[in-house]
């Protein structure tokens, strides 16, 4: 879509991958196969996002802020800074940028004069589109490449994991 504003690695080798996953010497640890798998798919997407981010030509925390719009609704800012775990001055950043896109808007509170809300455009929701068109095209092909008992594995049970561990680690401890 544009020029990277991150830098994204080059494409890795899956077998150096794969050994990186695994027990190295020198490791006190060994990372049980569904850990290791979560850990896998997030640095994944760890790249994923960043190269997402580059053809959009944000950052990575602005995509961020886009994801946490289309899940959560109009935000306010100190709502958004919190759940992107940054401070208002740099929140003010993140919705300029995004509003010189045209990939956010802010207008006033409907109930709090002193606050604004934030809201994701057409464009923003295009641009989202976008990168889950790509998310599912990348899903799908490394299902069509994995081995046997992936593919046995029906994609409702495999997503119902993600999900169950993903909503798990979204809310921290003593906040539920």
């Amino acid at each position: 879509m544009g020029r990277s504003k991150s830098r994204v690695p080059a494409a890795v080798d899956r077998d150096d991958v794969a050994a990186s996953l695994e027990l190295r010497e020198g490791v006190p640890y060994k990372l049980p196969p569904l850990v290791r798998g979560i850990r896998a798919v997030a640095l994944g997407m760890d790249r994923f996002r960043r190269q997402s981010a580059g053809e959009l030509e944000i950052t990575v925390t602005d995509l961020t802020a886009l994801g946490w719009l289309d899940n959560s609704g109009d935000l306010r800012p100190s709502e958004l800074a919190r759940y992107l775990g940054v401070g208002l001055p740099a929140m003010t950043a993140v919705l300029g940028s995004l509003e010189r896109k045209g990939f956010v808007r802010r207008q006033p509170h409907p109930t709090d004069r002193r606050s604004t809300i934030v809201s994701l455009t057409p464009a923003g929701r295009h641009a989202l589109g976008w990168v889950y068109d790509q998310l599912g095209t990348q899903v799908k092909a490394a299902l069509a490449a994995a081995d046997s008992p992936v593919k046995d594995l029906a994609a409702a049970e495999a997503a119902h994991i993600l999900l169950t561990v993903g909503l798990h680690l979204l809310v921290a401890p003593g906040e539920e």
